[in-house]
């Protein structure tokens, strides 16, 4: 399919001259003004329509540059948005310019308006052809401002702070930029037209065959979703769908927007299918209610932009034209807003099977120029050759694609894929989005209740491979298909034991963005490590073995059953020690069933311990090793700089804040059995830490709210804090447990020992290196 740009010279002599003198009285803003909710601004503009001589989609090019008061900036594609209510009325025609913005930072937010008019102005991006065409007089150039607080949003909410936008930071999973946590996907992906709605405006199937009701999904309406629905109450079987999916922890949904051409030919953003230039207002502007809705309930949307069939249907098949280009940035612009969304160029492509190499470059490179907030960027690889993706360094994310018959191919095939990122120098994330061969893919729960080869196979294979995630694919054979799908209650058992997998990472603070395979560490199974502190195992059933550790540090290890989900459980082995081939031991239920291990190191390399221990204070001195201290994300337990006494030290990367303590705090408990005055001192070097005593008697020393800023006399060097001039006396006048609280300072500051000296105690005595660490006692009376 091809349609060609045909324009008339004088017709757009007579627009430009008559463009001239149009005025408009400034911008409205709706939305609500908070970091990660969508503020939207409206401008009276140039009368037009779908249909218009001067086409409104490549004959006009709204950009606003959106720039906060530190200095950083986003310059926001706009677009024709007919009466402004398209969704609700079905207009065609209108004088409404609109433009979608998602401010990351709280406070003052400035915004100017760049509006021009010429021929294919659209396809030329603002960054390349500032001047191009001619100014929309009294549009182009307003300005204002506004001012954004902090988002009300909580739970899995992409617009809670704690989430904010999903991006690809060059690690092998995205990450929430409102936190320091990772996302693991367990999304749904099918069926592929998602989109093909009834209530859609203008949707029909050019085959004549199926158009998605989702009607038993209507029970699952939420009516706090009302102002997402269209048209009186339009929408409400597709939103129910949605809400369901959230509700079973469904975390993502895979959605081609053109499938034209394709296996389902029943979704486009076009007015017209035959005419690709017209897009269709008011379905884009319904589109966007139910992918913003998605976003709200926690779901990213994976959006397949094209498919293998109808990649080329642009531009006579011309690498990046003006009809692609056009396309982009009307996506771009109407969805780029979302805080959670992942583009794919398209699915299955082959074209380096059938075209230059060089198309997939051109095209992602251009799609990155125009999305202001570079969302994670990928391909969805077709089977044939099994095209190389290392080629296409653009992109951020693998979307794989399987033609193998069974599930026990899936580690292997993630991990040559994670690997192959590793080889290349050019990191990536690689999901798993279409599973298994087009046939079979997920079957329904009546066919299949326990789901044990896709659990054991597909979901933990993939999450021990190193990869970001998986998308359930119903496959064609099946009732409730990849393209027919109407009830998706139908694999609830999948979707709940997918979400037990993501609770179990996230409950136990599982750090698997820094982790990686190491399944040559098991003698038969499934490994995901961080060597020396933490591993995750999926032993091959029945058959419980070994695991390889190369120090002595010593783990303890528990058992967890992925199928049913619950608290982790002790085994018949409950701590190893390396370093060798070490056994794991068995769990305390059914040997037979599909079991994960967890194996963790304990305090003596920095793990967290109980609340319910303490260290003991004994004669009259307490003695502390850094790395026996309550592990925390940023005091990072090191060995690489000489002389420290015992195992380790603690470092910190946390923020640079030596005037202040920062927020992570490590807080142990010690007990004092000989009251009395004493003298506290740590050990270190490179800066500023910062200690406190909140329920002390009394400190005498300087302090910021009860904190003491300590640091090494010498900051090349081991020393002390706490000796001559910078004594530091903590009065305990009972015998009793208090509470000791250690905070982050100068970045790259670290400690070695901590030390507490009773006035009885010779100070020589005290810090002498040999001086023996203090028992750690437990049950805290």
């Amino acid at each position: 399919m091809t349609t060609r740009l045909f324009k008339s010279s004088l017709l757009q002599i007579f627009a430009i001259l008559a463009l001239v003198a149009f005025r408009v009285e400034g911008a409205k803003l709706t939305g609500e003004t908070k970091q990660w909710h969508t503020v939207t601004l409206s401008f009276d503009g140039p009368y037009s329509s779908e249909a218009a001589d001067v086409n409104p989609f490549f004959d006009y090019r709204m950009d606003v540059d959106f720039t906060h008061e530190s200095g950083a900036s986003y310059s926001v594609p706009g677009y024709f948005a007919a009466d402004g209510q398209a969704g609700d009325t079905g207009a065609k025609e209108g004088d409404q310019w609109r433009v979608h913005f998602t401010p990351d930072q709280l406070g003052t937010w400035k915004y100017s308006v760049h509006f021009r008019q010429g021929d294919l102005i659209a396809s030329k991006p603002i960054h390349e052809y500032p001047n191009a065409g001619d100014r929309i007089s009294g549009v182009d150039g307003l300005s204002g401002s506004f001012e954004v607080t902090t988002s009300d949003k909580r739970g899995r909410d992409f617009r809670n702070p704690e989430n904010g936008r999903l991006v690809f930071n060059g690690k092998s999973h995205l990450k929430y930029s409102g936190s320091e946590r990772h996302f693991l996907k367990a999304g749904q992906g099918s069926p592929e037209t998602f989109i093909a709605y009834y209530e859609f405006d203008d949707v029909r199937d050019l085959k004549g065959n199926f158009i998605h009701r989702y009607e038993v999904h209507g029970q699952h309406y939420d009516e706090a979703a009302a102002p997402y629905t269209w048209k009186n109450g339009k929408g409400k079987n597709l939103l129910g769908a949605i809400n369901y999916l959230s509700q079973t922890g469904v975390n993502s949904q895979y959605v081609i927007l053109t499938t034209l051409e394709g296996d389902g030919q029943d979704s486009w953003p076009w007015a017209d299918p035959e005419d690709l230039t017209r897009y269709d207002c008011s379905k884009l502007d319904q589109w966007n209610r139910v992918f913003s809705y998605m976003n709200s309930k926690g779901l990213m949307l994976t959006c397949l932009l094209l498919e293998t069939e109808n990649e080329q249907i642009f531009d006579e098949g011309e690498a990046i034209g003006p009809e692609r280009k056009v396309y982009f940035r009307e996506m771009v612009a109407r969805f780029a807003h979302l805080p959670a969304v992942s583009w794919i160029m398209s699915e299955e492509t082959r074209l380096k099977d059938l075209f230059p190499a060089d198309y997939n470059r051109q095209r992602i490179r251009y799609f990155r120029g125009i999305d202001p907030y570079n969302h994670p960027t990928g391909l969805h690889n077709g089977v044939i050759n099994g095209m190389d993706f290392a080629d296409v360094p653009e992109f951020d994310y693998f979307s794989l694609h399987s033609s193998a018959d069974n599930w026990t191919q899936a580690n292997a095939k993630i991990l040559f894929r994670v690997n192959e990122a590793k080889w290349r120098g050019h990191p990536w994330v690689v999901f798993y989005d279409e599973c298994v061969s087009a046939r079979y893919g997920v079957p329904p729960d009546s066919q299949d209740p326990d789901h044990d080869l896709e659990r054991e196979h597909g979901l933990w294979g993939t999450f021990l491979a190193g990869g970001g995630g998986i998308s359930w694919y119903y496959g064609y054979k099946n009732p409730h298909n990849d393209l027919n799908c109407e009830d998706f209650t139908l694999r609830e058992e999948m979707f709940r034991q997918s979400k037990i997998a993501i609770d179990f990472f996230e409950e136990h603070e599982i750090p698997f963005w820094e982790m990686e395979s190491r399944n040559e560490l098991v003698d038969s199974g499934l490994c995901l490590a961080k060597e020396g502190e933490i591993y995750v195992v999926q032993m091959d059933m029945p058959t419980f073995g070994k695991i390889q550790l190369f120090d002595d540090t010593e783990y303890e290890v528990f058992w967890f059953d992925p199928k049913t989900g619950g608290d982790l459980q002790k085994g018949t082995v409950s701590r190893i020690k390396g370093p060798g081939s070490v056994s794991l031991g068995r769990p305390s239920g059914d040997p037979e069933r599909h079991w994960v291990n967890l194996i963790r190191a304990t305090s003596a390399k920095g793990a967290a311990k109980s609340s319910e221990s303490y260290f003991d204070e004994e004669g009259g001195l307490l003695v502390v090793e850094a790395e026996d201290l309550p592990r925390t994300k940023n005091w990072v337990v090191q060995s690489q700089s000489n002389g420290y006494t015992g195992d380790a030290y603690l470092h910190w990367q946390g923020t640079d804040s030596p005037s202040e303590p920062a927020d992570e705090v490590i807080e142990v408990t010690i007990k004092v059995t000989s009251p009395g005055a004493y003298n506290f001192y740590t050990r270190g070097m490179e800066g500023v830490a910062w200690v406190r005593f909140p329920n002390a008697s009394k400190i005498h020393a300087e302090t910021i709210d009860g904190w003491i800023p300590l640091g090494g006399i010498d900051e090349s060097s081991w020393s002390w804090s706490g000796k001559k001039g910078s004594v530091v006396q903590i009065d305990f006048e009972e015998p009793e447990y208090y509470t000791l609280q250690i905070a982050g300072g100068s970045k790259g500051a670290a400690i070695d020992r901590l030390v507490l000296r009773h006035s009885g105690v010779s100070q020589k005595k005290a810090l002498s290196l040999s001086a023996a660490k203090s028992e750690v006692g437990s049950g805290v009376e």
